[in-house]
């Protein structure tokens, strides 16, 4: 996993708090519906073509209230 943080969220984000941030870091339209958002887990997520194709994964460290979002 990177060390660089690429976003942070409250320790609870919800789905879409992680969605907006993570689009934001990488570029892509949030209203893109060729892109989907799936959390793996509570500290790891995917964002994929709606072929299936990867196009980045985030994995989340805690610390204090907040999550510390990097890119895998």
């Amino acid at each position: 996993m990177s060390n660089e943080i690429a976003f942070e969220t409250n320790a609870f984000a919800v789905n879409k708090e992680v969605w907006i941030k993570a689009s934001n870091f990488l570029g892509v339209e949030k209203e893109n519906t060729t892109f989907q958002i799936r959390r793996l887990s509570p500290n790891k997520v995917q964002i994929t073509k709606l072929s299936g194709d990867i196009m980045a994964e985030f994995s989340a460290r805690v610390k204090g209230n907040k999550k510390l979002w990097s890119l895998k």
